[in-house]
Order: structure tokens, then C-alpha cells, then sequence
């Protein structure tokens, strides 16, 4: 199989603004989103908008992929408004 090589590019579907950490209920504004992979007809991912106030999303934004180092040399895709 060959997998194909995508712009890293993006359009937000959906979101939601979530206010607490979903493991320790402490206040924490974080912007988890539904977007459509551009180069990818029909796939979506789920991960988090970073890098903009929550109340400036929109549907239909352009994005672009970023990636956020979590453990061990693991490296987690995340989103930027473009």
C-alpha cells in the first residue's frame, strides 16, 4: 500500500469549546475539532485548534497541522488557523 502524502492542510468541520480539564475538572479553555483532511476527499481527524482565542473559531476555517511532542519521541497532530 502507498500511502499518500498530504499538504497538512485543513478545513474545521466542527468544534466544541470545552472549559475543564477532562482529567482534573480545573479550568482549562481547550478547542477540540473535527476537520476535513484537504488531499483526503471524505477522511476527517479529530485533535485540538491551538494558537487562537476559542471564541474566533469558525466552521469552515482553514487550518493547517502542527505537532506537539507527548511522550517518548511521540508526537501528537494538532491544528493552527492558517
Amino acid at each position: 500500500m502507498n500511502w499518500p502524502e498530504l499538504p497538512g492542510t485543513a478545513t474545521v468541520f466542527s468544534f466544541a469549546i470545552c472549559t475543564r480539564s477532562p482529567y482534573s475538572g480545573e479550568p482549562l479553555i481547550y478547542v477540540p475539532v473535527v476537520v476535513d483532511l484537504d488531499g483526503a476527499p471524505g477522511a476527517r481527524l479529530v485533535s485540538n485548534l491551538v494558537g487562537i482565542d476559542a471564541e474566533k473559531v469558525e466552521i469552515g476555517m482553514k487550518v493547517k497541522v502542527d505537532w506537539n511532542p507527548i511522550q517518548d519521541g511521540w508526537l501528537l497532530p494538532v491544528f493552527r488557523p492558517v
